[in-house]
């Protein structure tokens, strides 16, 4: 653009050697020779002398120092200022006379508010700013320093147990004998007298936790991890398992039935109750969700409501899940109201909602060494209700740990339940691919040999679990009469897993070991015995043009071109297929659910 604004050249100029940024040589030669033909300016006339300036004036004398009226009379009178008096002012002194760059002398009044902001200006800088204060914008490390230069000799700390401690306690409680700037001296519970940094100790004070004091922790004297354990540990051993944290609530499992805590009267206790006065419950969290999901109100309008239930494996989410439905159910049925039909259908949603329970059981959760009914999967519930009554029930699962079928440590771990309860209590028409009498040690996605044996206990509770879970199969739209095929598909899972292989010296791939498990399994899934041998041992090989004009199923039907596996490669072929068949089994039961 710059340069397409140029006057456009000369010949002249077009000549001339180009400069490094666009002709910089070519101008200054230019102005060089207008220079030279350009006619000297006339020099100008020298102005007149101006006359010597006024010397400046002496600065005013500062103000005397403030002091109280009760001192003023034995003081000597101070002098009086001089009058501030511009230079170019008349000679009485007038200030009309004088030009406009004079200044004015200020009149009393200004005096007297010049010198009472010089005061508010002493009396401010003598406080102190609010950032600099110790209690305020602080850093939590440097509020914890505060807090524990602060303690005093004969108050309570806690201190982190060792880590090669045998203790069962996290934390110490201590006694504070010395508080030094780099150091705490404490006092341990055995008497051994230890000195630890000023980060390590917790304070706590002279608090010592209580029953009736610890109902909620935002309550705490001193709020950090010590004394909450402190807190939990103290309710714990008093039978008290649940605690509020505002409005959250700590769940401990008890690791014991607790009857007491649940059932009819305490939910009718808690459909009454003041929900800012009642005890830490689940039913208290159940109800404050029915609330806020049918009541309108002016500080507390009707809207969506969402329980989240997470903790680690063994905590007893499946179980709090568990009692929130069951409260939820009970509290829709003591609201109906209406006619015979929309009841009889909030008491059908409320029942799949309950039973939904042992089907999710029986197919996605198994034993663990920290749990023996850890739910291995996720599950999202949606309760749709319309005047305070249920309308509809979505429940939504995923991350199914399918690697769980075909590898598990059998000494402190277990399959997916189903399979134990089929082989312990199922009926002749459920177990028609399994051999008669056939345990655990039978199958290798069950331990094989390495699995232990069944125990009257287990043998007797797995014979009500399935009569629980053929009645909730019932339930979510599974009949009686389509439950034989479900089990008859559990089971050839099951044969898929007795499926070996050996290497073929013939043909260098590999070859089926044993026939029985294979055709077992072939009829479980519904297919030719020598197709599934032939897909197990190779794999299609398929063209990207092949693929995308015939399509991937029926390009691999045709395709003769196979690539042969080894035995390792089958194996690992046979437990995706394992694991693709009962994935797609319990996506199934999600979706009649």
């Amino acid at each position: 653009p710059h340069r397409a604004s140029r006057r456009p050249w000369t010949a002249g100029e077009r000549d001339r050697p180009m400069g490094l940024f666009g002709g910089t040589k070519g101008r200054a030669a230019k102005r060089a020779s207008e220079a030279a033909t350009k006619p000297a300016p006339a020099p100008r006339p020298k102005p007149a002398p101006s006359p010597p300036a006024a010397p400046p004036l002496a600065p005013p004398k500062p103000p005397p120092p403030h002091t109280d009226s009760s001192s003023s009379s034995n003081r000597a009178p101070s002098a009086p200022k001089p009058a501030l008096v511009s230079p170019s002012a008349s000679a009485n002194g007038s200030p009309r006379d004088s030009p406009k760059t004079s200044r004015r002398t200020p009149g009393p009044h200004l005096s007297g508010l010049r010198e009472a902001s010089k005061d508010l200006k002493s009396i401010v800088s003598d406080t102190p700013s609010p950032r600099h204060d110790p209690d305020v914008f602080q850093s939590p490390q440097e509020s914890h320093l505060h807090l524990v230069q602060s303690l005093k000799p004969g108050e309570g700390v806690y201190i982190a147990a060792a880590p090669s401690s045998h203790s069962e306690e996290a934390f110490h409680r201590c006694t504070v004998t010395k508080v030094a700037k780099t150091a705490v001296s404490v006092t341990l519970p055995s008497g051994e007298k230890k000195s630890v940094p000023p980060l390590e100790v917790l304070p706590a004070g002279s608090w010592q936790p209580k029953l009736s004091e610890t109902h909620d922790l935002c309550a705490l004297p001193s709020l950090n991890e010590a004394t909450v354990l402190a807190a939990l540990q103290h309710r714990f051993s008093e039978q008290a398992i649940y605690t509020w944290i505002a409005n959250l609530l700590v769940s401990l499992n008890p690791c014991q039935p607790r009857d007491e805590l649940y059932g009819m009267s305490a939910m009718r206790e808690f459909a009454s109750r003041d929900l800012n006065k009642s005890p830490p419950h689940l039913y208290a969290i159940a109800e404050a969700a029915y609330r806020g999901a049918t009541t309108e109100s002016m500080l507390y309008p009707r809207s969506h409501q969402a329980v989240v239930v997470s903790g680690e494996s063994g905590a007893g989410k499946s179980v709090a899940v568990k009692l929130l439905s069951e409260y939820l159910a009970w509290r829709v049925t003591r609201q109906m109201d209406g006619n015979d039909e929309v009841r009889q259908v909030g008491m059908d949603v409320g029942r799949v909602l309950l039973l939904c329970r042992p089907v999710l059981e029986a197919f996605g959760n198994s034993t663990t060494a920290h749990n023996h009914n850890s739910s291995r999967f996720c599950k999202f519930v949606s309760i749709g209700m319309v005047g305070g009554q249920f309308d509809a029930v979505t429940i939504a699962t995923y991350l199914l740990e399918r690697s769980r079928i075909v590898h598990h440590d059998p000494a402190t771990e277990r399959n997916f339940h189903v399979f134990y309860w089929l082989l312990q209590a199922g009926r002749p028409e459920e177990m028609e691919l399994l051999p008669d009498k056939a345990s655990k040690g039978h199958f290798a996605y069950l331990g094989g040999g390495r699995a232990a044996a069944e125990t009257a206990a287990e043998t007797a509770a797995a014979a009500d679990k399935m009569e629980e879970l053929r009645d909730a199969l019932a339930a979510i739209g599974v009949p009686a009469e389509e439950q034989p095929g479900l089990f008859t598909l559990v089971a050839a899972v099951l044969q898929l897993g007795n499926i070996a292989f050996l290497g073929d010296a013939s043909s260098g791939g590999s070859r089926v070991q044993y026939d029985e498990p294979l055709r077992l399994a072939a009829q479980g899934l519904g297919v030719d015995p020598g197709l599934l041998a032939k897909y197990l041992t190779n794999r299609p090989v398929v063209d990207r043009a092949q693929r995308s004009m015939e399509g991937l199923d029926s390009a691999t039907e045709d395709n003769d071109l196979l690539k042969l596996l080894s035995p390792v490669e089958a194996a690992r072929c046979r437990d995706s297929l394992a694991k693709a068949v009962y994935g797609h089994l319990f996506q199934w039961l999600g979706r009649r659910m």
